[in-house]
Order: C-alpha cells, then sequence, then structure tokens
C-alpha cells in the first residue's frame, strides 16, 4: 500500500511540473491533498483508488503497412508505466474544468476518479472501445 502510495505521489509530482518546477508542483500537490483531507476522505486512499480506476490496460499504437494506416492495441505490463499514463490524464483533464482554479479542478478530477466518473474515466473507456474494435489486427 506504501509503495503504490509513494509511486502514485512521485508520478503526480513529476506529471505536475510545467517548467521544472519542482517545489511549485510539491506546493500544489500538498494543497490538494490538503483540500481531500478538508472534504472528509482520507487522501491516501483517493489517489491509489482513482489512479487503480483509471489505469489503462492497453495503448493504441498506429502502424503503416504499405498505404494501409491501422491501429494496434499493445499491452501496457509495467504499472509504473500504467500510473504515469494516468497522471498525465487526471492532469491534463483538471485543466479542461471551467473554474479558475487548478486545485480545486484537480482534486475534483481526483475524486471523480476514485469513484469511477470524470473525464479521466471517460477517456479510458474510450480508449478500451478503440482497442476492442482494432484487436483483430494483432
Amino acid at each position: 500500500m506504501k509503495n503504490k502510495l509513494n509511486i502514485s505521489v512521485s508520478k503526480f509530482q513529476k506529471t505536475l511540473q510545467l517548467s521544472g518546477g519542482k517545489v511549485k508542483s510539491s506546493f500544489i500537490l500538498l494543497k490538494a491533498i490538503k483540500n481531500l483531507a478538508k472534504n472528509k476522505k482520507n487522501p491516501e486512499n483517493v489517489l491509489i483508488l482513482s489512479l487503480d480506476n483509471i489505469c489503462p490496460f492497453f495503448l493504441v499504437k498506429t502502424k503503416k503497412r504499405g498505404k494501409k494506416i491501422s491501429q494496434a492495441p499493445s499491452p501496457i505490463y509495467s504499472m509504473d508505466k500504467r500510473f504515469a499514463i494516468a497522471s498525465r490524464w487526471v492532469i491534463k483533464n483538471s485543466r479542461k474544468h471551467n473554474t479558475n482554479f487548478f486545485i480545486k479542478n484537480f482534486v475534483n478530477e481526483l475524486s471523480d476518479a476514485s469513484i469511477n466518473q470524470g473525464f479521466s474515466k471517460k477517456q479510458q473507456q474510450e480508449l478500451n472501445k478503440l482497442a476492442i474494435l482494432n484487436r483483430s489486427s494483432l
């Protein structure tokens, strides 16, 4: 449990770095954890559960064979790679929200992902559908 928490926190911190600002990214992550605690939710469980719910099992890669372009799903075996992709999705989709404060959007996206809702879960479901549709091209 602690290992997953350390991995998830480090992945979020690395993904939050926009221009090499590790201090700023750790500040944002700390604020988000405090906001999760204010909402009477266990931040450790929310972080781990949200990443577990969103982790993709496949990536769809485009391959060109002659003039034909096909999409082939390839499985992701590494849990670190899955967590990295899921953390990118959470941060990217939290920037899509309309409110001005990124930390609120980030907390909302994390809490939505922990209950299998939100933009990130929708993105994972679309990727799974695409992988299922193109599985014959393996």
